[in-house]
């Protein structure tokens, strides 16, 4: 720097080497950038570095764009394939996917709140022997209401453990271990019946009524 070779070399230096800097701000940076870039431009142009670089970026966009159309018509065909072979079907125009194994209604309610419906709806459905309810509603109590009988006809103690971590009031429980071994003696399944009502006002929701047989 010019302030060290003053204090080294003499004023007269570095006043000379300061009026240089000077000018050269004077001059302006832009000058400086302009010719610099249009000296690596020619240097380019003559070694034949600049065509080069840019066929080989040119190639991996090329590259690149190839690929990923080839993954867009691979997916395209893997979802085709699926849908012809593992259950899409076509309905009025609408493509749905087949609920397969599913059997288990979701009642547009998470999982804990529907565990606690199907229960709630099993216990006033053997405390009274008859629940109004939807069709939806009705057809999901069906199997564990059924389960409740066949576990009180078997009449075991482990059973009436089952029963009544399943049913909240256990005075339901000892009405059903007392009453179904008689009352169902001579069946061997189908509990219940549901019988399909008029529709409920308002969001015209289709209602029935399930009862014990």
């Amino acid at each position: 720097d010019w302030w060290r070779d003053m204090s080294r070399t003499g004023c007269a230096r570095g006043c000379a080497r300061a009026v240089d800097a000077c000018a050269l701000r004077r001059r302006g940076w832009a000058q400086r950038v302009e010719g610099f870039r249009s000296w690596r431009a020619r240097g380019r142009r003559a070694s034949g570095e600049g065509y080069r670089l840019r066929r080989a970026c040119g190639g991996v966009r090329v590259w690149r764009s190839r690929v990923l159309t080839m993954c867009v018509c691979v997916c395209v065909l893997c979802f085709i394939g699926v849908s012809l072979t593992f259950g899409v079907e076509q309905e009025q125009g609408k493509w749905t996917m087949i609920r397969h194994g599913k059997k288990n209604p979701k009642l547009n309610r998470p999982a804990d709140q529907r565990k606690a419906l199907i229960r709630g709806l099993t216990t006033e459905l053997l405390r009274h022997g008859t629940v109004t309810t939807t069709m939806a509603r009705a057809k999901a109590i069906r199997k564990p209401v059924e389960n409740m009988i066949q576990l009180a006809k078997d009449g075991d103690d482990y059973k009436r453990r089952m029963a009544e971590s399943f049913i909240y009031d256990k005075e339901v429980v000892n009405a059903l271990f007392e009453q179904a071994p008689t009352r169902y003696a001579d069946r061997n399944g189908g509990y219940t019946r549901i019988v399909r009502t008029l529709s409920r006002r308002g969001d015209n929701a289709t209602m029935g009524v399930i009862r014990l047989v």
